[in-house]
C-alpha cells in the first residue's frame, strides 16, 4: 500500500483482514482510503456497512447501504442492501418505541 497507493485490491485484502478478525473500527479508515481512489466500488461500501454496524453505528452503516445503490446495478448487490436498510429501520423502529414506552 506504502509503495503503490492506488493498489485498491490491497487495500481490500488488508480491510477484509481486519474484519475477519473483528478488528472493524481499523478496517474503517482503510475502507474509506479504497473509497477515495475508487468511489464506485460498491463493495467497498458494503464492508464498510458492516463494520459500522457491527460498532453500534447504524446511522453511519445507513449511509453506506443507501449509496451501494447508486454505485451499481447488480441486482444481487443491490438486494442485499435493501435488506441491510431494512433491518436498520426496523432496529431504529423498536429503539424509538422503547424509547417512548419509558416516557409512560
Amino acid at each position: 500500500i506504502e509503495t503503490t497507493p492506488r493498489y485498491t485490491r490491497a487495500y481490500n485484502q488488508k480491510a477484509e483482514l481486519f474484519i475477519k478478525m473483528s478488528q472493524y473500527s481499523d478496517a474503517i479508515p482503510i475502507l474509506n482510503e479504497l473509497i477515495k481512489y475508487n468511489p464506485n466500488y460498491s463493495a467497498a461500501y458494503e464492508k464498510l456497512g458492516k463494520c459500522y454496524k457491527k460498532l453500534g453505528k447504524p446511522s453511519y452503516a445507513y449511509r453506506c447501504y443507501r449509496k451501494i445503490l447508486t454505485t451499481t446495478t447488480e441486482p444481487e448487490i443491490c438486494d442485499n442492501a435493501i435488506i441491510e436498510l431494512k433491518k436498520i429501520n426496523r432496529a431504529s423502529e423498536k429503539s424509538e418505541i422503547r424509547q417512548k414506552m419509558k416516557l409512560c
